[in-house]
């Protein structure tokens, strides 16, 4: 597990300070590391939130496991399925004397996923702590000011000049499709890497002409094959605007359609093969792996990565 805590002292109320954070609407305004938060803050229900750290934008629909009146909210994420990549997310509250504000954002992670996103994690704390000096700056300034022209995001206000408004609590078609073919590439590099410690489920793999445990040679094989499936399964996150690992606009877009043509063959080649459990288990699963590729690699990008630019805000000295 890793945890990221930033603290910050605001001299402002307890009260107008959880005006600030509980004003969602507003966040695209000053908030340069969660530019977005949308739906009920009710406790047990999802909500959509939208984060930028460092170069990369990532949206979530985590779970609202607690909301205390001026003191707590925090929420659960997840990254697919549980066990890959989650995070519990607080903002915390506290009076501090002559009536400041002690303001703490924490988090705690954990997953497989978390010893190889030293990357994330650092800009995530980096953001932490540019919110929580934006929420001072926010919170510290008089009311009038905030509502004063030169503060408002010209974008924020844009409404299309004809036709419904943009549903923007609707999720996007990519990260849904994304998630669901990352949990499957998952799969495959599980099952690769057990074949690799010697699991014995040859007749499975390979064409099923080695029962059992594999030969050596062949589990060195199946090693490399794990880390191919998990590379693919960081390249279809950052395809679908979930990246946990930074990847050029180009090389994921390339990397996505190079990947639907191995699944291709590889979905011919189960159903061609000898062994039952590739013929009948294998190839309609990687058949389905392969349709959600090809809508992964072929839909628009998510409009969370079209998002505004950053704003500036002042470093943290704390």
């Amino acid at each position: 597990m890793k945890t990221i805590e930033r603290t910050t002292t605001i001299q402002a109320t307890p009260a107008e300070v959880w005006r600030v954070l509980t004003d969602t609407d507003s966040y695209g305004q000053w908030n340069p590391f969660m530019p977005r938060l949308q739906g009920p803050l009710r406790v047990g229900e999802r909500f959509a939130v939208t984060i930028r750290p460092g170069k990369r934008t990532m949206t979530f629909r985590p779970t609202l496991r607690a909301f205390d009146e001026r003191k707590l909210i925090c929420w659960q994420g997840r990254l697919g399925i549980p066990g890959i990549f989650d995070g519990v997310h607080s903002l915390k509250i506290e009076p501090a004397p002559a009536g400041a504000t002690r303001f703490t954002q924490h988090e705690a992670f954990s997953g497989v996923l978390v010893p190889m996103m030293r990357g994330v994690l650092r800009d995530t704390a980096a953001g932490f702590a540019a919110m929580n000096d934006a929420l001072r700056l926010r919170a510290e300034e008089p009311s009038t000011a905030r509502t004063s022209p030169h503060h408002l995001d010209p974008a924020a206000d844009r409404q299309p000049p004809t036709g419904k408004p943009r549903d923007i609590n609707a999720p996007a078609v990519r990260p849904r499709v994304a998630i669901r073919l990352a949990a499957g590439l998952l799969i495959v590099a599980a099952f690769q890497a057990a074949l690799t410690f010697g699991a014995p489920l040859g007749a499975a793999a390979q064409g099923g002409t080695n029962p059992g445990q594999l030969p050596d040679a062949l589990r060195v094989v199946t090693g490399l094959s794990a880390i191919v499936w998990l590379f693919a399964t960081l390249l279809v996150l950052a395809r679908g605007g979930r990246a946990v690992v930074a990847f050029p606009e180009a090389v994921s877009r390339v990397g996505t359609w190079v990947l639907v043509g191995l699944l291709g063959v590889g979905a011919l080649l189960n159903f061609a093969s000898s062994s039952p459990w590739e013929r009948f288990g294998w190839g309609p699963f990687t058949l389905l792996l392969f349709t959600l590729g090809v809508v992964l690699a072929r839909n628009p990008m998510p409009s969370a990565a079209r998002l505004p630019e950053p704003i500036r805000s002042v470093d943290d000295g704390g």
